[in-house]
This record gives structure tokens, C-alpha cells and sequence, in this order.
């Protein structure tokens, strides 16, 4: 093919491609915003910086869909002017005539993988920051629609809720005021499964606060989002109310509360270096460490309770060394029975009105003061920071110890921070293989198997679909030109129909591909295989239609 002959075919392919991409990309990036709007709501300000995050990623995926429409209607006008008919009388065939097509479908494939890999996710995580960009207009929102936002920790009812100015000098915080808020907290503890012996994440309602009004105060850091609220004639009254009255309080502060990032370390916000990262160590991503973190601290708690119990059915006495000097000692004065115990808590209750539980403080061997008690609680804290474990026993009907008098309380706390032996430690060194050879089909080390086979198969489908939906874009453009040279139509009614097909055939599929795949890791090799079952359709009906060019 001669150089005028291939710019002339290259030059108008170019022409119809990006006049087509303009009009694809727009129709595209204004559909994006859709969900958004309607979900979320937005500012003008908002609605333009999305418009332009979304031009990327928009422009990417419309390639496939301009550049067949492209060579459909262009090789289609040279066909139907008798142009591929006169090219064809001076010794030219049709393969040769691709040769543009084929340049631009290169092109296109490389360009669309360069993008799909490092410029669409990186834009697209900024459109998701801009709809999470202001969190009070969501709270708002949630409230308005269903009178309740969840929180990790709590639940939070509301009448109506009003967004106030930002406070003088923090102009990142974020204000809300409420009206007739209820604040429900939970006490997040695990149970045991007394017969495959798992775990099971429970969460208590625990204590209340109810106000006629409340600030809430949303604060952003770098990597951090907090929730404060502060209660305008308020009460607070705890689950139990035995024993304990109604303690009602002025402008009581609710928190700080930690507030998970509503932004999701999803795989398609990912460049292909983060995915790599993820699938080397999955224990990175954010959600599975928070997963793993969980289980382990449960694992280190459930090991210390076991070994607590064992001490306490061998000796009738528990030792509680800080390690630094300071230490408490529990001697039971009878049997009172077994001891009470979750995830996290174990309990011990004297018969009658007795005092049978007597605490002893020590300090460098030295006893330094003795408590009386009627029932004690424990409740295990483990901090994988230290390799620590933070004990808080719990002393109720409770007769102090002092050099001069020994005053009745209903309730007393005593705190104290023991190192975790050298076999609990290693419990937090278990790696993300550990979890994926679990056969148990219970607890939460079942539930971090699970999500981690569910990030490897999200990874797996979406590198497969990026590489797809590139190499879809060459495909398509040979198609294009086959059916363009084959149906002699330069119409463009005519060019759309006959591209529509092929182009949502293999979107289709490789939507409904990585859907399968993570949907269920068992069913990646299937979901992988419908990603690219579009490309070997539509690559067998381009490779089919040239063939049939070329013997005319």
C-alpha cells in the first residue's frame, strides 16, 4: 500500500474516531454522575469536578465502540463510493486495505491497557472522593430518608438533622445539629460455638443517650475520620438498670468515635502495581486487616482465658504480673463455682451474701492493699501493638482495703497490663496462607478465608478484564473494517447497527465474566473464561469475515 493510499484511509478513520469518542465520552461521564446524584446529592461545584474525573475513564471505555464505528463507516463510504473496487483493480486486496484499521486497532489496544492500568483507576478514586467529599450532607441525607445512620460502634437516631458553618479556625470539621437524637451503643464481644468451638462476633446494645439536641462534630485527618457529638439536655442510661439510676447530664460529650473510611480499597480503584501489592500481601488491604486484627485479638483472648482457667481449676488463685513491679493476685476463699466466660470475659459469682473473692495489690512481691469481693468480672483486652494484654477486673459488692477504714462499694475497676506469653505472641506472626488452608467452616477464621479468596478472585477478574476490554478494542476494529468492505454502507444508521452488536457482545460478556468471578471464588475459572468467551466470538467472526474478503 502506498503512503497516499494509507493516509487517506488512516486520516478519515482518525476524523470519524474522534468525533464519535467526543460524543461517546460525554454521554458516558453524564450517565456516571446518575448514581451519584441520586444517592448522595451534589453542588454545581461537585457536579463539574466529577465531570472532569470522569473524562478518563469515559473516553477509555468509549474506544472500543468509536473505533469500530469508525472503520464500519469509513471502510463502508469507500465500499459504497466503488473506491475498495478501484484500489482492487490496481492488484491491492482487502487484507492490504486493513492495514489502517489494523494501525489504529493497535494503537488503541495499547493505549486502552496503559489507561485501564494506571490512568482510570487513579481518576476514578477521585470521583469517589468527591461524592464522600462533604460526610455532613450524607448524614444529613440518611437521616432525612430513614431518621438513623450506622456507625461501627453505635446507632444514631434523629428527627431531623440541619447543617451548621464549620467551627472558627477548623474549617475541616464538619458540623450537624440534631434534633431529639437517641444514641444506642453496642458492646462488641464474640461468642463461642460450643460445637465446632468458633467464634461468633455479637454485638450487645450496651448503653443510651438521649438528648433534646446534639452537635455532631465530624473531624477529618490525613488518614482518619472521628465523630464527636455533644448533647444539649441530655441523659444517659445504660441496657441494665439493675442497681443503677438514670444519671442525667448537661451538654455530655458523646466519643470520640473512629469512623471507617467511606471509601473502599476496591480492585477497580487500583493501578496495576496496588493489585500487584494486594495479591503479594493481602494482609494489607485495609479490610481484611481490620478482619484479621479482629480474629487474632479474639484468638489471643480465648488462649489467655483458657490459661486463666486452667490456673484458676489447678490452684484456686490467679496472678496478674504487669511485669514492671506491680502485680494483683485473686485468691478464691472456696469453690464458688465454674467460671462464666465469652470472648473476652470471664465471671465469677460467690454464693449468698458472702464475700469469697479477695484481691490482693501487690508491688515488688509486697502486698499493698486486699479487696473483699462479692462477684468479679474480667474482661481481656489484647493490644497487638505491645503484646500486651490489658485486664480489667471488674469488682462488684465490694469491701475496700485501706490502712485505716474499709469502705462498701457497689462497683469498683482495677486495671492492669500483663505481657502475653511467647506462644500467644506467635498468633499474631500466622500469615494470609494460615487462613486459607482453615478447614473451618465457622467463626471468623472462616470469614477471612472467605474474604480473602474474595480479594484474590476480584484481582484475578479484574487484570483479566482490563487486559480484555484492550485487546477487545483491536478486534473490534478489524471487525469494523471486514463488515464496513462487506455491507458497501457509508450511512451512519447503517454503521451503528451493524456495530452496536459485536461491541456490547463483548462488554457484555466481560462484565458478566467478572461478576461471576467475584461473585463466588469458586467460580473464577468460569468467570475468567466468559471474560474472554466476547473477544473469541467476536475474534472468530473478524478472522471468518476476512477470510471470506480475501478468497472474492
Amino acid at each position: 500500500m502506498s503512503k497516499t493510499l494509507f493516509w487517506y484511509i488512516f486520516r478519515d478513520l482518525l476524523k470519524v474516531f474522534f468525533l464519535t469518542l467526543g460524543v461517546l465520552a460525554g454521554i458516558i461521564s453524564f450517565g456516571g454522575l446518575l448514581k451519584p446524584l441520586m444517592q448522595y446529592g451534589l453542588t454545581s461545584g461537585q457536579v463539574l469536578t466529577m465531570l472532569a474525573y470522569f473524562m478518563p475513564a469515559a473516553q477509555t471505555y468509549a474506544l472500543p465502540i468509536a473505533a469500530l464505528f469508525a472503520t464500519t463507516v469509513v471502510y463502508g463510504r469507500l465500499s459504497a463510493d466503488n473506491e475498495i473496487t478501484a484500489c482492487r483493480a490496481t492488484g491491492i486486496s482487502y487484507l492490504v486495505l486493513t492495514i489502517p484499521a489494523f494501525i489504529l486497532g493497535l494503537m488503541l489496544a495499547l493505549i486502552s491497557l496503559l489507561s485501564l492500568c494506571f490512568v482510570v483507576p487513579h481518576y476514578t478514586l477521585k470521583v469517589e472522593k468527591v461524592a464522600f467529599s462533604s460526610l455532613a450532607d450524607i448524614l444529613v441525607r440518611s437521616i432525612e430518608r430513614e431518621h438513623r445512620i450506622k456507625l461501627p460502634e453505635a446507632t444514631v437516631y434523629a428527627e431531623t438533622a440541619r447543617r451548621m458553618p464549620s467551627p472558627p479556625g477548623k474549617p475541616d470539621d464538619e458540623v450537624v445539629l440534631l434534633t431529639s437524637p437517641i444514641f444506642c451503643f453496642y458492646e462488641l464481644t464474640s461468642e463461642i460455638d460450643p460445637l465446632s468451638g468458633g467464634t461468633t462476633p455479637v454485638a450487645i446494645p450496651n448503653d443510651f443517650y438521649a438528648a433534646r439536641s446534639a452537635t455532631v462534630v465530624i473531624h477529618r485527618s490525613e488518614n482518619n475520620l472521628e465523630f464527636f457529638a455533644n448533647l444539649d439536655d441530655g441523659s444517659m442510661f445504660p441496657r441494665n438498670l439493675a442497681g443503677a439510676s438514670v444519671a442525667s447530664v448537661d451538654a455530655a460529650s458523646v466519643g470520640p468515635l473512629p469512623l471507617p473510611s467511606p471509601i473502599k480499597e476496591n480492585p477497580k480503584f487500583m493501578t496495576i502495581k496496588q493489585l500487584q501489592k494486594f495479591y503479594e500481601n493481602p494482609l494489607g488491604h485495609r479490610d481484611v486487616r481490620a478482619l484479621y486484627n479482629a480474629i487474632t485479638r479474639d484468638e489471643q483472648q480465648a488462649a489467655y482465658q483458657a490459661l486463666v482457667l486452667k490456673e484458676y481449676t489447678k490452684k484456686h488463685e490467679l496472678v496478674f504480673d504487669s511485669g514492671t513491679g506491680d502485680g494483683y493476685t485473686v485468691i478464691f476463699q472456696k469453690t464458688i463455682g465454674g467460671a462464666a466466660r465469652s470472648v473476652g470475659r470471664m465471671s465469677w459469682y460467690s454464693p449468698g451474701e458472702t464475700r469469697d473473692i479477695r484481691l490482693l495489690q501487690t508491688r515488688d512481691g509486697v502486698v499493698t492493699g486486699s479487696d473483699d469481693v462479692r462477684n468479679l468480672t474480667l474482661k481481656f483486652q489484647s493490644d497487638l501493638t505491645t503484646g500486651r494484654m490489658r485486664i480489667v477486673l471488674q469488682l462488684d459488692d465490694v469491701l475496700i482495703g485501706t490502712d485505716e477504714i474499709r469502705p462498701a462499694r457497689a462497683s469498683v475497676p482495677r486495671f492492669i497490663t500483663t505481657p502475653l506469653p511467647d506462644e500467644l505472641k506467635q498468633i499474631a506472626g500466622r500469615q494470609a496462607g494460615y487462613y486459607l488452608k482453615n478447614t473451618s467452616k465457622s467463626g471468623d477464621a472462616w470469614r477471612l478465608k472467605r474474604k480473602l479468596q474474595q480479594l484474590q478472585t476480584s484481582i484475578h477478574a479484574e487484570i483479566h478484564a482490563r487486559a480484555s476490554f484492550a485487546i477487545s478494542c483491536f478486534i473490534l476494529v478489524m471487525v469494523g473494517s471486514a463488515m464496513g468492505m462487506m455491507f458497501k454502507t457509508g450511512n451512519f444508521l447503517s454503521a451503528f447497527a451493524l456495530s452496536v452488536v459485536p461491541a456490547f457482545l463483548c462488554i457484555a460478556l466481560m462484565v458478566t465474566g467478572q461478576h461471576v468471578a467475584e461473585g463466588d471464588s469458586r467460580n473464577l475459572h468460569m468467570g475468567l473464561a466468559i471474560i474472554w468467551s466476547g473477544n473469541a466470538l467476536v475474534g472468530s467472526l473478524a478472522a471468518g469475515l476476512l477470510i471470506w474478503l480475501r478468497k472474492q
